[in-house]
């Protein structure tokens, strides 16, 4: 479905359709909770762009300050957030948790989620770094079998230049999962294409 058909869609649900729920999150008014822009920009020109399906696009109640939503792109379950700049160090900040029974703690290996996408810009730069639950449950981000992983990651994108070595080693095995777009730029459909769906296989091929 396209996404301006779907945000049409949204707009004219009645009040009673709306009090769906979706897991930790729930379906909004998009007239009165509209979606960050950075997803609106990568639905039209990264997702749509390279012929992936986007449907169920929706606000989350919290951890608004970070964009947060809830999507399925290509039946993939993904949980969007955008990532924010911090005054001192290096890179972007962004929280990756959920509330289970009035707790919040990390996502678990357990829950419907499938991709972890998290949007990056600055002025002049814009992309998404794109983690499937395998990686996210390696590097110790999702909990996994009793281990608990975190609610809060940092993120460097390419044009980030860290200097502590475990940064820059953090930041070596972030950008396998990283994609750049732009309106005005022509996007790598393959990538995105197979950050969104490449299976296990390939995805250790890459460690």
């Amino acid at each position: 479905m396209k996404y301006n058909s779907y945000i049409k869609k949204v707009r004219n649900m009645t009040i009673n359709n709306i009090e769906k729920r979706f897991e930790y999150g729930q379906v909004v008014d998009a007239s009165i909770n509209p979606l960050p822009h950075q997803l609106e920009i990568a639905i039209k020109h990264a997702y749509e762009a390279t012929g992936m399906a986007v449907e169920n696009a929706i606000r989350e109640p919290e951890s608004a300050e970070y964009g947060a939503c809830r999507l399925e792109v290509d039946g993939q379950n993904i949980v969007f957030r955008v990532a924010k700049t911090t005054p001192i160090k290096i890179g972007k900040f962004v929280t990756i948790w959920r509330r289970l029974n009035d707790i919040t703690t990390p996502f678990d290996s357990t829950d419907n989620v499938d991709l972890v996408v998290i949007d990056v810009s600055d002025s002049q730069n814009h992309g998404q770094f794109v983690f499937n639950r395998r990686v996210l449950i390696e590097k110790g981000i999702m909990s996994h079998n009793n281990k608990k992983g975190k609610m809060a990651i940092r993120i460097y994108p390419p044009w980030s230049r860290p200097v502590v070595k475990q940064a820059i080693k953090t930041q070596q095995w972030q950008l396998r999962y990283f994609f750049s777009f732009s309106p005005n730029v022509s996007v790598d459909k393959e990538r995105i294409c197979n950050l969104f769906n490449r299976n296990d296989e390939i995805q250790i091929e890459l460690f």
